[in-house]
């Protein structure tokens, strides 16, 4: 089981580097999705929970608190076109 600091190559292509417990992300760490963006902040049980960064494919960004893998809560998103 994965515990600890690492990274996680997905066969889809995403990368998920940041904290591992109980064979999940748990703590801290950055998902890069496979050409599509990614999420830096903080994990419980392989989910987004507590504060974090979503950095969407075309620029476009969302700062905020996230719970049970759903932003809720105060964040404020940046759109661009």
């Amino acid at each position: 089981k994965k515990s600890g600091a690492g990274v996680y190559n997905f066969l889809n292509g995403d990368v998920y580097e940041g904290d591992f417990a109980a064979d999940r992300m748990d703590g801290v760490g950055v998902y890069s999705f496979n050409h599509e963006g990614r999420y830096e902040g903080e994990w419980a049980a392989a989910v987004y929970s507590g504060y974090g960064t979503e950095t969407f494919t075309r620029g476009s960004t969302y700062h905020g608190q996230y719970e049970a893998g759903l932003r809720n809560g105060i964040g404020a998103c940046r759109f661009f076109n």
